[in-house]
């Protein structure tokens, strides 16, 4: 049974690696040598096997001993991914910036980035690492990889990262999870530091934003927090109360408005 199902495994890997190919090169490019198909198809039973060393040598053939082909960007990305989990990163870090740099408009790219930000992290690059998670997030039109990108970067956020770090990749105009999540972690690094006010303005202009935006029941536990150092007026915390999906959290923001509501009331009745 687990035979039949490393064998699934490989060639649906094999099948969504050609299925790429074929919108990574354009018709005139796209090149198919059954030498360079033969030599592909090897090595991605040695990488499904993880024989990473012998893996990496045989994608690294099928770039260097052979002109452009069906399976040029496709060697590149895999090499890679080999590479890294030989745990040899910087031959990772340089095969992939190389592959960047000469196929920009690939569909590998994001994942390409992904595997950067995996070589940074193992390397200690904490910096490097989210910036090239990131952009990874950004291009990538693919839910998991969005999802493992976003999990990686809350750690790196959480953990590692310093308020200058963080400071700057919220000014990298990433998408709009990432924004909330990255201004988040920053504003409890802030706030850690005694520095409420900053904390306070960083949170603020989350409170236009929809619920269903990812992170902001986050926020919301954040500015309670922040409100709990006495610093934070009823005004900013209630708007966010009143639209989280969190349990609970929107009815107590009804009832704190009501109770409010009720109070002017009776305030102008008098």
């Amino acid at each position: 049974m687990k035979r039949i199902s490393g064998i699934l495994l490989w060639i649906l890997l094999s099948m969504m690696v050609t299925q790429a190919e074929a919108q990574n090169q354009s018709a005139d490019s796209l090149v198919f040598r059954s030498d360079v198909e033969r030599l592909f198809v090897q090595a991605m039973r040695h990488f499904q096997g993880a024989r990473f060393d012998s893996a990496a040598a045989l994608f690294m053939r099928c770039i260097k001993e052979f002109p452009i082909h069906h399976r040029t960007t496709g060697a590149y990305i895999m090499a890679g991914k080999a590479y890294y989990r030989l745990g040899n990163f910087r031959e990772s870090v340089r095969i992939l910036k190389n592959f960047i740099d000469l196929y920009p408009g690939s569909s590998y790219i994001p994942d390409a980035h992904y595997t950067l930000g995996l070589d940074f992290y193992r390397m200690l690059r904490y910096d490097d690492a989210a910036e090239e998670l990131v952009t990874a997030h950004r291009l990538s039109g693919d839910a998991l990889l969005r999802s493992r990108s976003e999990k990686l970067l809350d750690g790196l956020a959480s953990q590692y990262l310093t308020v200058a770090d963080l400071q700057l990749l919220l000014g990298s105009t990433p998408t709009q999870p990432v924004d909330v999540l990255l201004s988040v972690r920053l504003a409890e690094r802030l706030l850690r530091s005694g520095d409420v006010k900053a904390a306070r303005d960083l949170l603020l202009p989350l409170v236009d934003l929809p619920p269903r935006v990812a992170y902001i029941d986050k926020a919301i536990d954040l500015l309670r927090r922040v409100q709990g150092s006495g610093v934070l007026k009823i005004g900013v915390v209630l708007p966010l109360m009143l639209k989280t999906s969190q349990p609970g959290q929107g009815d107590l923001g009804v009832e704190m408005y009501d109770g409010i509501k009720l109070a002017v009331e009776e305030y102008n009745l008098a």
